[in-house]
């Protein structure tokens, strides 16, 4: 089941936190009825997921950001779908509007203040460590860090995943 939860139809407001708030809200009323998603705009986001303080989602494209069930967003994250340069320059013919999916999936960590660029795939169950600036896929069951981050443990061998 999805809900389409957007500022026009939600009383939703324009800023994080009171969209936060409603995420929340949003979340638990839709746990409560049995209900498995919803979405934010038209982002995909689990019911089943921890989405810390402050979180940033991309304002513009919230239709190209998935998130995977029994996920965790630290606080302050932001999460991105395309780069773009506001204003009239000549440096837009360099560096053009990119709108890219950004999929994070299932069982995923993301610790407080990491930045996830456009286009970014992050693995089930990977972690990415505090004050990470994600702008590579990251694999499944990997600890990544760093700016930029990288794979600097694979996780896949603990007990924790043997089954």
């Amino acid at each position: 089941m999805a809900i389409k939860a957007s500022s026009e139809n939600s009383g939703m407001r324009s800023n994080s936190y009171g969209g936060l708030f409603w995420i929340r809200w949003l979340s638990f009323a839709l746990s409560r009825a049995g209900g498995r998603s919803f979405t934010d705009g038209v982002a995909l986001i689990s019911v089943r997921e921890f989405i810390g303080h402050e979180v940033m989602f991309d304002r513009v494209f919230t239709d190209q950001i998935f998130i995977g069930d029994n996920t965790s967003i630290g606080d302050r994250t932001i999460i991105t779908a395309h780069a773009n340069i506001p204003s009239e320059t000549r440096l837009k013919k360099i560096y053009p509007r990119q709108v890219m999916q950004t999929r994070i999936g299932n069982g995923v960590w993301i610790m407080p203040n990491v930045t996830i660029a456009p286009g970014v795939t992050i693995g089930d169950e990977a972690v990415i460590a505090t004050g990470s600036v994600v702008t590579k896929d990251v694999p499944a069951r990997c600890l990544a860090a760093g700016v930029p981050a990288k794979v600097v443990k694979d996780l896949s061998g603990h007990d924790a995943f043997k089954s």
